[in-house]
């Protein structure tokens, strides 16, 4: 999407988590926001809203950011080296004010694609993740399998790695 890739132990990819889950936990906690709006409006630091803002802020903060540096960097000779700079020659070519490519609004729809990508992506990682553990909670013999299968074919002195894959007949089952 930004052209760029994060390496698993980077701070800045553990930092965007991190705001990511604490907003998924506050807003899990605060159904009132959404069921009583006013009421979270009309006393957002005890409805929790204030805190649910300033977590979107920061979201936000770090996809305008990358947008904000292709601007900078555009290519003068419209090839598009990712999703980003596509997004911004479209807004570039953009002459209809009604467009929601067009100038301010191009930008913050760019934004709201963004946040929507990075959601469902992260949506779909943390619940297929959970859905894993609570499987292997509910069915223990398959988890002892699976364990025996990983300590066999990679040991308890480094973690797996994608060239395991093929010695792992069960885990792939």
């Amino acid at each position: 999407m930004a052209g760029v890739r994060y390496e698993q132990d980077d701070p800045r990819l553990w930092a965007i988590f991190n705001k990511k889950q604490e907003l998924v936990d506050k807003s899990g906690r605060n159904v009132a926001l959404y069921l009583i709006p006013y009421l979270a409006k009309s006393f957002p630091s005890l409805s929790g809203w204030n805190d649910i803002l300033r977590l979107v802020k920061e979201m936000r903060s770090v996809t305008s950011g990358h947008v904000k540096y292709h601007e900078k960097t555009l290519p003068a000779d419209g090839a598009s080296r990712d999703f980003i700079d596509a997004y911004l020659y479209e807004i570039r070519a953009t002459t209809d004010p009604n467009s929601s490519f067009f100038k301010e609004n191009g930008i913050r729809s760019l934004l709201a694609v963004m946040g929507d990508l990075f959601n469902a992506g992260f949506e779909t990682v943390t619940l297929t993740l959970s859905w894993a553990l609570l499987y292997l909670v509910r069915f223990p013999e398959v988890q002892k399998k699976l364990q025996k299968e990983l300590d066999t074919v990679v040991g308890r002195n480094r973690h797996p790695a994608l060239a395991d894959r093929p010695s792992l007949p069960y885990e792939l089952g």
